[in-house]
């Protein structure tokens, strides 16, 4: 029984040392600058607007710097966008609970 117990345990533990390197390196350091700034940019509106502007104003200017990136011929904007929309959540997570 341990054996197996141990065996088990090394599969998944080598499996979720997988998915965690898989996971930062789809993210990145662009990912990480996307997500830290549209989830400071949150918190900074939440100071003067209620929580749903302040997401919706975020988004729009998420959308729109993905839309100008595109246009300027960069490539990956679904992935800078959807790391922007992840830093939108935890700043409105955070925005919340100060």
């Amino acid at each position: 029984m341990y054996k197996f117990l141990n065996n088990c345990f090394l599969f998944f533990n080598q499996k979720i040392n997988e998915l965690d390197e898989s996971g930062r390196k789809w993210i990145g350091f662009d990912g990480l600058l996307n997500m830290e700034t549209f989830a400071l940019v949150t918190i900074f509106f939440m100071i003067f607007l209620p929580a749903v502007f302040s997401v919706g104003v975020t988004i729009v200017i998420a959308l729109t710097k993905c839309l100008c990136d595109k246009k300027k011929g960069h490539l990956n904007e679904k992935h800078d966008f959807l790391c922007a929309a992840i830093g939108i959540i935890f700043g409105c997570i955070l925005g919340l609970a100060i």
